[in-house]
């Protein structure tokens, strides 16, 4: 058939199941024009994909193209594009868009989606193994589906209204076709029949008052290597009959409705596949799985403007009276966690069409599944304007002390990106670097390498660690991989700062260590030498080791330029606003004696993982839970020294909102002061929370007090990591005063035997 014609041109992405050569599956791109009412008759059809042509300059969903002849063949649903026709590709856009901070409203991905699944019956009878009811589970009520997850990742910004009308009850829907789709050549010839159907039934898919996403559940067909596939900007996504229920498929496919792109990652090789590779995100690599708790990587987080009250753009090169800004960033799991932390930091280069975005992978909550790069820094490449659909390439993954240098950024000069630490594991701390004007100390934090080194056994999953600095911010600089491969070494190299002390904690969630019956593991860490720092294999359920690492043995010369520029303080505070200080060293004294020993007591219910807290003063966080509270039903202990005369707020937060009592367990929370008096107590509070905020409002010193009585603990006592009871003499004579037992310094207990009365 040949027709003068004119459509609108939309990108078809079809993502096909894994195979051999691509175990993480991969996916297709190609033009497709979708005809206007007044064609649709006359041709036969909805859509017809193009052959064998590219329109490098169309927008999908927002170019048009006009043609004087093409060829449409209706037995396939395809159309071709005579070399000697006269064609016309026009694109209607706003150019005030361009560059600029503007979002793009052409997809909707704030406010609500009205939305439909249709489970499709061919003439046979044929339909989806799935049934109404499960459609209806896992679209729009299962814990973790399209609805839930986009729900999730958008705060509630964006919401999935599942569609009612006098047919439809509940969002989903049986759409009887009159069509034998086992002889349907190609994945577009089945949906027009789909869509020929529907309109007759519910008018026009395009009726943006009536739908917004429209799903296609396909019964079982000869072509079943394709899992799914959508048009961009556009409201229709369609499964094969194997797909429709997972959601990371749902999620990645009504991703593109809402006019995004892939996520690639630059290191690996650039073919036809390497657009998919990016699975710290849905819209990369699709996951066959009913259930997945993951949301979007930084530069869709960006585009999707979710995020924007924590998001913030900088040219890293305007100021080089500031050449290292520090910055604090939060995963999304952790959102309105700190206010004053960035979910996204966007690199502007105003010289090209070509930004960098950065972000912190939080694996946990709503983001527990992230499908690689776990509690890491990324940091991504879009070639496009901010709010427009483009690939995003991830160019560089960072553990804690990692950097990546931008070369020529802006075509001026480089930038340097260093994952400077982690407060606890909720907040990470980013450098960004004017490599030029930054004095040289400023450009690497002098560290040794060590290697951690886990020899599996036959449960790997069972196995995790982490390890942190003991004083300063309390700093993270490493943790586990994903150990799925048993009787496996793994090491993983970490680098720590000079003259420092660093808690190596390990834990076996079984608690039977890693040897003996169940495979012949174990762990240790070596230095840069080589030499061994620590060792262990058996009957464990958590151990903690201390690292010390010495001076630097090839320490900078020293500086005797007077006009070099002052160096930044090296505690100095994570921020999006660089004039304010978000955070201090955990300890809020600067002297002992004009502070007041409180002790923060947490008992654990069966799930200690969701629990956390810190204490704000002035908005700025001063202490906070360092390590993950690892046992179920147990209590923890830590001292704070807070400042007379001084107000703090008490944060209490559990990230599954169901606090700690009651159904998982009854754990509880208080704080008491240095004379034993409850300051907060949640016993015998019946109730659920997320956060929980106390003010703590500490008096001033009393010159009358009572001097505290200075005495040794009576008897024996043991000190967890040993489990010996000896007497205070015997921790004092071996030098162990400040050791730990119950949570409290042994000197704490052994005032007259260490010689610590006066600091009591």
């Amino acid at each position: 058939m040949l027709e003068e014609v004119t459509c609108k041109l939309f990108l078809q992405d079809v993502t096909y199941k894994p195979t051999e050569a691509q175990p993480n599956g991969y996916s297709e791109q190609e033009w497709v024009c979708e005809f206007p009412p007044d064609q649709i008759e006359r041709v036969g059809m909805y859509y017809a994909g193009i052959s064998d042509h590219s329109f490098p300059n169309a927008t999908s969903g927002e170019t048009t193209l006009s043609i004087s002849q093409a060829i449409i063949d209706t037995q396939s649903a395809r159309m071709y594009l005579p070399s000697d026709a006269k064609m016309e590709v026009k694109t209607i856009r706003d150019r005030d868009l361009q560059k600029s901070n503007k979002r793009n409203l052409s997809a909707k991905t704030i406010g609500t989606l009205n939305t439909i699944m249709l489970r499709v019956i061919d003439s046979n009878g044929n339909g989806p193994t799935h049934s109404l009811e499960q459609l209806l589970n896992d679209v729009f009520e299962d814990e973790s589906c399209l609805k839930s997850q986009y729900e999730a990742c958008s705060y509630n910004k964006l919401k999935i209204q599942p569609y009612s009308d006098s047919k439809v009850a509940n969002g989903v829907y049986d759409l009887e076709v009159d069509f034998d789709f086992t002889q349907a050549p190609d994945r577009t010839m089945l949906l027009n029949q789909a869509r020929k159907e529907f309109d007759a039934q519910f008018g026009s898919i395009n009726d943006k008052d009536k739908f917004d996403i429209v799903m296609f559940c396909m019964p079982p067909g000869e072509e079943s290597n394709w899992g799914a596939f959508a048009y961009v900007n556009h409201p229709v996504s369609v499964y094969s009959n194997d797909w429709c229920g997972f959601v990371s498929a749902q999620m990645h496919e009504v991703g593109h409705n809402l006019n995004l792109e892939h996520s690639g990652e630059e290191e690996v090789v650039m073919d036809e596949y390497s657009q998919y590779q990016d699975a710290t995100g849905f819209m990369g690599t699709s996951y066959s799985k009913d259930d997945q708790q993951m949301c979007f990587n930084p530069a869709k987080n960006w585009q999707l403007g979710w995020y924007e009250d924590q998001s913030q753009t900088i040219d890293p090169l305007d100021n080089t009276n500031d050449p290292v800004r520090r910055f604090l960033l939060n995963g999304v799991a952790d959102y309105q966690q700190n206010p004053e932390a960035l979910v996204v930091l966007r690199l502007e280069q105003d010289a090209m069409v070509s930004d960098y975005y950065i972000g912190y992978n939080r694996k946990t909550g709503i983001n527990a599944d992230t499908g690689e790069d776990g509690d890491m820094v990324t940091i991504l490449r879009k070639d496009t304007t901010p709010d427009q659909i483009g690939i995003s390439w991830k160019v560089a993954k960072l553990f804690v002390g990692d950097s990546y240098v931008i070369e020529n950024f802006n075509n001026q000069r480089d930038v340097e990106i260093r994952f400077f630490g982690s407060q606890g594991m909720r907040d990470a701390i980013v450098d960004i670097i004017d490599v030029d004007h930054a004095p040289e100390d400023e450009l690497a934090d002098p560290c040794e390498t060590h290697t951690v080194e886990v020899q599996t056994d036959d449960y790997p999953g069972d196995t995790s660690w982490t390890i942190v600095e003991t004083t300063g911010l309390g700093r993270a600089f490493g943790s586990s991989p994903d150990y799925d491969e048993k009787l496996k070494l793994y090491s993983t190299e970490i680098c720590l700062p000079y003259n420092g002390n660093y808690k190596f904690a390990i834990l076996d969630s079984y608690g039977d260590g890693l040897c003996c019956s169940q495979g012949n593991g174990f762990y240790r860490i070596v230095d840069s030498d080589g030499n061994e720092v620590l060792a262990g294999a058996k009957d464990f359920k958590k151990e903690e080791k201390i690292v010390k690492v010495g001076a630097n043995p090839n320490p900078p010369s020293p500086v005797s330029s007077p006009t070099k520029a002052p160096t930044r303080s090296p505690t100095k505070t994570p921020t999006k606003s660089p004039t304010k200080s978000p955070t201090k060293s955990p300890t809020d004294n600067d002297n002992s004696d004009s502070c007041e020993n409180y002790t923060i007591e947490i008992t654990t219910d069966d799930f200690p993982e969701d629990t956390s807290w810190s204490i704000l003063k002035d908005t700025v966080e001063v202490y906070s839970q360092a390590n993950a509270l690892a046992d179920k039903r147990t209590t923890y202990k830590t001292q704070v020294c807070l400042r007379y005369s001084t107000k703090y707020e008490f944060i209490m937060l559990d990230s599954f909102k169901d606090g700690l009592c009651c159904g998982s367990g009854q754990g509880s929370y208080k704080v008491t002061d240095s004379q034993g008096n409850t300051i907060v107590d949640s016993a015998n509070t019946d109730e659920t929370f997320h956060i929980k905020q106390i003010t703590i409002e500490v008096p001033e010193i009393s010159i009358d007090a009572p001097a505290p009585i200075c005495k040794d603990k009576n008897g024996r006592f043991k000190i967890k990591t040993n489990g010996k009871k000896k007497t205070c003499k015997f921790y004092a004579k071996r030098n162990k005063c400040n050791r730990k037992a119950n949570g409290v310094r042994i000197w704490q207990l052994c005032p007259v035997s260490c010689n610590k009365c006066d600091d009591l």
